[in-house]
C-alpha cells in the first residue's frame, strides 16, 4: 500500500516516520497527539509507529542537512483546523469617544421624582449632564488605567482603535531572528567543519610530541626487554623447581631398602626396559629420544617376532618400526 499522511493529506513530497516511543517518548506522545490518536494500548503504540507525516508539515528550524529533521521537531504547519496565516501583533490603546453636548441633553427626558409641592402635585425636575471637559476626560481614562479614579459616577465610551504597526521593521526583525536561528543550528549540525577542527587539533598535539619521540621509542623497547626477561626467569624457576623435586624423589627411591633388592636382581635388559618406560612415556610420541641401547634392545624384540612388535608399542613405550629399520641400514655387515 502507498504511504499516506496521518494528518490526512495527500502530497508527493517526502515523508518522516514517526519517533521511536522508547528513545524518544515525549516527542512520539506529540506527534501522536497533534495528529488525533490515544496510546491506551500497545497495538496503537505499533500502529502510530508505522505511521508517517509528509514534509510540508514541518518548518526551515526543524530541519538538518539533507532533508534529515533533529530531536526537537514537531509538526507546525498546515495542521486540521488551524489557519497558517501569520498574524501580526497590533499594540491596542484605549481612546475615549467624544460625546456630543446637543445629542445628550436631547436623549435625556425629563423624570419624575418622589418630591410633592403645597398643592399636592407632583414636581418635574430634569436632569442636566454637565459639560464634558476633554482635558478631564483624559485624566479619567488615565486613572481607570491605572486603577484609580479621581471622582466618582463619571462614565464614557471608550473605543479600541489598533496602534498602526510598521511591516517593514517587523520583517526585518523576522529576518534577523531566523537567520540567527539557522547559523546556530548548521554551526551545530557542520560535521564536517568539527571533524576539521579536531583533525587540527590531533595535528597540535602531534606537533607537542615530536621531539620527545626518540626517547618514548626507547622507552618502549626497554619495556618489551623487561616483559621478555621476566617470563624467562618465571620459565627458569619452574624448571629449577621441577629438576629440584626429581632429584628428591630420585635419592628418596635409592636410599630405599626394598629398590636396592629389586635392582640387584634385576638383568640388564630389565634395567633398560624399566628405564625407558620410567624416562619416555611422559614425553609426547614426538618428543621421545631414545639410546643406543634402548634402540638395540627394541630391535632384538622386533627381530624375534616382526608381528608382535606392534603389539607391544601400543601397550608399552619402545622405538616405531621406522627409527628400527633406520637402524638397520646404519649397520655395517662384513662378509666373513
Amino acid at each position: 500500500m502507498p504511504k499516506r499522511c496521518a494528518l490526512g493529506c495527500s502530497n508527493k513530497t517526502s515523508y518522516h516516520q514517526f519517533p521511536h516511543p522508547e528513545k524518544n517518548p515525549d516527542r512520539f506522545k506529540a506527534w501522536v497527539h497533534i495528529a488525533g490518536g490515544k496510546l491506551d494500548s500497545p497495538a496503537d503504540y505499533e500502529l502510530y509507529r508505522k505511521k508517517v507525516i509528509c514534509d510540508i508539515h514541518f518548518t526551515d528550524r526543524d530541519r538538518n542537512r539533507n532533508n534529515r529533521l533533529n530531536f526537537l521537531a514537531v509538526p507546525s504547519l498546515h495542521l486540521p483546523g488551524k489557519s497558517d496565516e501569520v498574524v501580526t501583533s497590533e499594540k491596542v490603546l484605549l481612546v475615549p469617544e467624544p460625546v456630543n453636548e446637543e445629542s445628550s441633553l436631547a436623549a435625556l427626558k425629563p423624570t419624575l421624582t418622589g418630591k410633592s409641592n403645597d398643592d399636592g402635585t407632583p414636581e418635574k425636575v430634569l436632569l442636566i449632564p454637565e459639560p464634558v471637559n476633554k482635558e478631564n476626560s483624559l485624566a479619567t481614562l488615565k486613572s481607570t488605567l491605572t486603577g484609580k479614579s479621581d471622582e466618582v459616577g463619571t462614565s464614557e465610551k471608550v473605543l479600541l482603535v489598533p496602534e498602526p504597526v510598521n511591516e517593514e521593521s517587523s520583517l526585518a526583525t523576522l529576518k534577523l531572528t531566523t537567520t540567527d536561528n539557522s547559523a546556530r543550528i548548521n554551526s551545530e549540525h557542520n560535521y564536517c567543519r568539527l571533524q576539521k577542527k579536531a583533525i587540527h587539533k590531533n595535528n597540535n598535539n602531534c606537533q607537542q610530541q615530536e621531539w620527545p619521540s626518540f626517547w618514548l621509542n626507547q622507552l618502549k623497547t626497554t619495556r618489551r626487554k623487561i616483559k621478555v626477561l621476566q617470563s624467562n626467569l618465571i620459565r627458569s624457576q619452574k624448571k629449577n623447581k621441577t629438576f629440584q623435586s626429581r632429584i628428591a624423589n630420585a635419592e628418596k627411591m635409592s636410599t630405599d631398602i626394598l629398590f636396592k633388592k629389586l635392582t640387584n636382581k634385576m638383568t640388564v635388559a630389565a634395567k633398560i626396559f624399566t628405564k625407558m618406560q620410567y624416562t619416555q612415556t611422559s614425553k609426547r610420541p614426538h618428543g621421545r629420544r631414545f639410546s643406543l641401547e634402548e634402540k638395540v634392545l627394541s630391535l632384538s624384540l622386533y627381530k624375534k617376532s616382526p608381528r608382535s612388535y606392534p603389539l607391544l608399542a601400543k601397550y608399552f613405550t619402545f622405538p616405531s618400526t621406522k627409527s628400527l629399520k633406520r637402524l638397520l641400514t646404519k649397520i655395517e655387515v662384513n662378509v666373513a
